[in-house]
């Protein structure tokens, strides 16, 4: 089962992320046409900067997906934007490995399972110091 139609709240976003993005930056989507539009998936950029989850947001948006990323929990407890993101189906992510932690797991697992996209930057954080880049894994 494909995402054919994406929620409301994310046209909200699309109409202040779409035109930012275009202002503050030009980008080019490399590859986009690998990216599968129906179906699973499971996107895993790397976190340069605060600006990526918009720009890979904005990204999906174009394949005609909606953008559902595992979030550190305490940007959903900001007020307004955490009420948003939790509104449009964002998966808070409770760091040190607790049963909360699992439960978001489980959130990215049964939507991959109804044909959604997931995107997971693997770090976790932003990654500042250049001797980590390119991204690498380490386990799994």
């Amino acid at each position: 089962m494909s995402e054919r139609s994406r929620p409301s709240i994310f046209w909200l976003f699309a109409a202040i992320a779409l035109p930012l993005a275009g202002i503050i930056t030009k980008f080019t989507f490399i590859g986009r046409d690998k990216m599968p539009r129906t179906g699973p998936i499971i996107i895993t950029p790397n976190h340069f900067t605060n600006i990526d989850p918009v720009m890979v947001g904005v990204g999906v948006w174009y394949l005609g997906r909606a953008p559902r990323f595992l979030a550190k929990a305490s940007i959903m407890r900001i007020p307004v934007l955490g009420w948003l993101l939790h509104l449009s189906g964002q998966i808070p992510v409770e760091r040190g490995g607790s049963t909360r932690s699992s439960a978001a797991l489980k959130a990215a697992r049964e939507l991959v399972n109804k044909g959604r996209s997931v995107i997971i930057y693997p770090e976790g954080s932003l990654t500042r110091d250049p001797d980590m880049w390119p991204m690498r894994g380490k386990s799994g």
